[in-house]
C-alpha cells in the first residue's frame, strides 16, 4: 500500500492533522502487520513537519537508501519540533551514518569469522562469570580433541582442561588462574588426551578480559595443535647410534 501526502499542502490547517494521521495509521499498521509506503517531498514540506513524521516511521527510504530510523518515536508530542532545514539534513545524515556504521560492523564481523575459520587452531572465548562456559568461533575443536562441542564439559578454567594429562593439568590451570589475577596474557604448552586415546601436544595463548570495574569477564584465546612439530623435534634429538639401534 502506498499513500501520497500532497493533500496536506492544500490547506495549512491540514498539516497538523497530517502528523496525527501518520501516527494513527502507523499504530494500525504495526498492530495488523500491514506494509505501507508514505511519499514525502522534502522540498515541499516544512522541516518541522518532516521531522515529526519521521519519528512515526520505524524505517525510511531516502533516495535509494533504506534506513533503520534511529529516531523512531522521538517525541510524545511530535509537533514540538521547531528545527530549521539544516537540522533536518543533519537528521538524515545521522541515519545514513548509522547505516554505514552498521554495514562496516557487519563487514568486520564477516572478516573476523573468515579469519577464525581459516586459522589452524581452536579460536575460543571462555565466559568466566558463566561457569566457564566456552564459546568456539571455528570448527577446529573437534579436529584437535576428537570431541564434538556438545561432548566437552566445563573444567576449572575451560572445557579443554579436563583433557589435559593428569601430571600437567594442575600446573596449567594454576598458570591460567595466575594470569587472570595478574591481568596479563598467558602462553602454555601441554599434552591432552584425544578421544581416540592418542596424545596431542598443543600450545595455548590467551588474554583475560575484564569489566569496567576490573572484574574478570572472559578469556579470548587460541589453541594450536603442535603434535607434528614435537615429533619432528624429538626425531632430531635422536643420536645416530639410536637410529642404528632402531
Amino acid at each position: 500500500m502506498t499513500r501520497g501526502t500532497g493533500w496536506a499542502l492544500q490547506r495549512p490547517q491540514d498539516v497538523e492533522r497530517l502528523v496525527e494521521y501518520e501516527y494513527k495509521v502507523n499504530a494500525y499498521i504495526l498492530r495488523n502487520e500491514c506494509l505501507a509506503l508514505c511519499h514525502y517531498d522534502l522540498n515541499a514540506h516544512n522541516p518541522r513537519v518532516i521531522l515529526a513524521i519521521m519519528a512515526a516511521h520505524p524505517d525510511l527510504i531516502v533516495g535509494t537508501e533504506k534506513l533503520e530510523n534511529i529516531h523512531f518515536d522521538l517525541a510524545e508530542n511530535p509537533m514540538t519540533f521547531d528545527l530549521p532545514q539544516l537540522a533536518l539534513r543533519r537528521q538524515i545524515e545521522d541515519l545514513l551514518e548509522h547505516r554505514q556504521t552498521g554495514q562496516k560492523l557487519r563487514e568486520s564481523e564477516l572478516a573476523y569469522r573468515t579469519l577464525a575459520e581459516n586459522l589452524p587452531g581452536i579460536v575460543y572465548r571462555v565466559f568466566l562469570q558463566e561457569g566457564n562456559r566456552m564459546q568456539f568461533f571455528n570448527k577446529a575443536a573437534q579436529d584437535v580433541t576428537g570431541y564434538s562441542i556438545d561432548e566437552l564439559v566445563p573444567g576449572k578454567v575451560c572445557a579443554i582442561d579436563p583433557l589435559i594429562l593428569p601430571d600437567e593439568r594442575d600446573g596449567i590451570i594454576a598458570e591460567v588462574q595466575s594470569a587472570i589475577r595478574e591481568q596479563r596474557p598467558f602462553s602454555v604448552a601441554y599434552r591432552l588426551r584425544h578421544k581416540d586415546g592418542s596424545v596431542r601436544y598443543v600450545l595455548e595463548q590467551g588474554m583475560p578480559v575484564y569489566t569496567q570495574d576490573g572484574k574478570p569477564h572472559s578469556i579470548d584465546g587460541v589453541i594450536f595443535d603442535i603434535t607434528e612439530r614435537k615429533w619432528a623435534e624429538e626425531a632430531l634429538q635422536l643420536s645416530p647410534r639410536t637410529w642404528m639401534d632402531m
